[in-house]
């Protein structure tokens, strides 16, 4: 995912958006992925994203 949010970072920023901005824009989708996370928090594997250092939110999901 980093390689998707630092070019459109630096786009942002060309476009004259302040860092500020950025992080209010940001509330909307961290309200949204943190309410889905909460809901399906009984399908999550816990001890895989534990041991995930580059975690893929399709191996948290138990079969």
């Amino acid at each position: 995912m980093l390689q998707y949010s630092k070019p459109n970072g630096k786009m942002r920023l060309l476009q004259g958006y302040s860092p500020g901005r950025l992080v209010h824009d940001c509330e909307p989708l961290q309200m949204t992925w943190l309410r889905d996370l909460q809901k399906n928090l009984n399908a999550l594997d816990l001890s895989l994203l534990l041991r995930m250092s580059r975690p893929s939110p399709m191996r948290w999901i138990r079969s």
